[in-house]
């Protein structure tokens, strides 16, 4: 696993020495394209890889009539997002990130397009959103996709791209996966060039195919944090070109801003940290009675949260340590239902039904390895106990969390077993209170203030 910390440095080594300004297609600069490529091969075992079977085809074309009536009516702003960003707030399903500036833009002259693995659900469970499924592109994607198949792109610099794959051992097919960028950028336009929107809005950085279609139709873009911020996809050792990058980026707090004032992939007046609405909701709702009744007969409890990557490591090393801790409840939070097996400790529990976000507000603590779960534990007033054998987790988070009054980075199995017995348990408001500068107070404010500049800027 350690290799993985070389690995983040290793996109920012190629861009120091390889001439990667050379590559282009057709005649445009297109080293964003191949370094986000890159990027996912290097990463590949920390990505979650959705594959699709013969039968998902007919899924997802089942999937792609979901919402086709909102083809065929203009809206002014055209949110792209998946199902990943869900969560359930006074009996409908939001979306943690876009949610609260679709509201205050117009549910009315907001397309919401959802990208889905398991499936979309009930129309109602949406609200006012009007959602459109992500299916319906990517149908269209695979027709264009036999057309880009015929057309070989003009690659410059093509020597340059080969070597630094060669020079890395990653095994990318450079033409095939330009012809599914362009097939999934000229779908996009599809759906662009029927609305006009006046602005699109993205959760996912993986989503720059969209930015590269709007802004190819001079539609602005604005990117929502929804990961942490300091791997080196935002921190390129030279400036990228603009139409792979979005002109806007909310961001969780002060601290992810100041990280991007180099101006290398978003402009640093362009920034607006804006904090959480969904944190801020969960953090002022009364606490879940059931949650606590679960708790009763032990001293302590420790929320686990996992996904697809984490799962069976953390597991096991909770086995590990639980028959130590007789007296702690820890409370496992898949992101995706997978099995866990029968034969788990007495003092372990699986949570499948309430959010991450929701159960740990009422632990005692919260533990996983790196992920964002530990900066959004401290804004819910839970102190952290992070997993670090592999030295990922203080690498990614050490410089944000480096108060060990609200965060303790552990090695190992003993001082994970000698943290939580020894911990001291921190004051709810005062944890929250701690954590400002990651995720800033005021979410509404915060929001409504950005889009005041970001309208002013496009109606001007």
């Amino acid at each position: 696993m350690e290799n993985e910390v070389n690995k983040e440095e290793i996109l920012r080594d190629i861009e120091t020495k390889y001439p990667v300004d050379q590559i282009s297609v057709n005649g445009q600069p297109f080293w964003p394209f191949y370094r986000a490529l890159i990027y996912s091969e290097l990463l590949k075992s920390q990505i979650i890889i959705h594959a699709y079977n013969k039968a998902d085809i007919f899924k997802k074309i089942r999937n792609g009539l979901f919402g086709l009536g909102r083809l065929f009516r203009r809206y002014d702003y055209i949110f792209f997002s998946n199902e990943l960003e869900r969560k359930n707030v006074d009996d409908i399903v939001i979306d943690k990130l876009a949610e609260k500036t679709i509201e205050l833009l117009g549910y009315d002259k907001s397309l919401y397009v959802e990208q889905v693995w398991q499936g979309h659900l009930q129309r109602k469970e949406y609200g006012k959103k009007k959602v459109l499924s992500m299916d319906l592109l990517l149908i269209l994607a695979a027709f264009f996709s036999i057309v880009f198949r015929f057309s070989k792109p003009r690659i410059a610099g093509r020597e340059v791209l080969l070597k630094i794959l060669s020079d890395y051992g990653l095994n990318v097919d450079i033409n095939h996966r330009y012809s599914l960028f362009m097939a999934k950028v000229h779908a996009v336009k599809f759906l662009l060039r029927i609305h006009r929107p006046r602005m699109v809005f993205i959760t996912d950085y993986g989503s720059y195919y969209i930015t590269y279609a709007a802004h190819a139709l001079g539609i602005p873009v604005a990117e929502y944090q929804h990961g942490i911020i300091n791997i080196s996809y935002y921190h390129p050792a030279r400036k990228l070109d603009a139409r792979f990058c979005p002109d806007y980026f909310f961001v969780f707090g002060e601290s992810d801003r100041q990280q991007l004032l180099h101006g290398l992939y978003v402009s640093a007046e362009n920034i607006f940290p804006v904090g959480s609405y969904y944190l801020q909701y969960l953090y002022d709702k009364p606490v879940n009675a059931a949650i606590l009744q679960r708790m009763k007969g032990y001293a302590k409890s420790v929320c686990v949260p996992t996904n697809k990557n984490t799962q069976d490591y953390l597991l096991s090393f909770v086995r590990t340590v639980a028959s130590r801790l007789p007296d702690v409840l820890f409370i496992f939070v898949p992101r995706e239902k997978q099995l866990f097996g029968s034969d788990l400790p007495p003092n372990v529990m699986i949570e499948t039904e309430l959010s991450f976000q929701e159960v740990v507000r009422h632990c005692t603590f919260h533990s996983t390895t790196y992920s964002t779960c530990n900066l959004e534990a401290l804004t819910l007033g839970t102190q952290n106990v992070v997993i670090d054998e592999d030295g990922l987790s203080s690498y990614y988070l050490g410089s944000l969390l480096n108060d060990t009054t609200f965060t303790r980075f552990c090695k190992n199995a003993d001082e994970y077993v000698e943290t939580i017995k020894s911990f001291q348990v921190q004051e709810r408001a005062v944890v929250h209170a701690s954590n400002r500068n990651n995720f800033a107070p005021d979410y509404v404010r915060n929001l409504q203030s950005a889009l005041n500049k970001i309208l002013h800027d496009h109606n001007n």
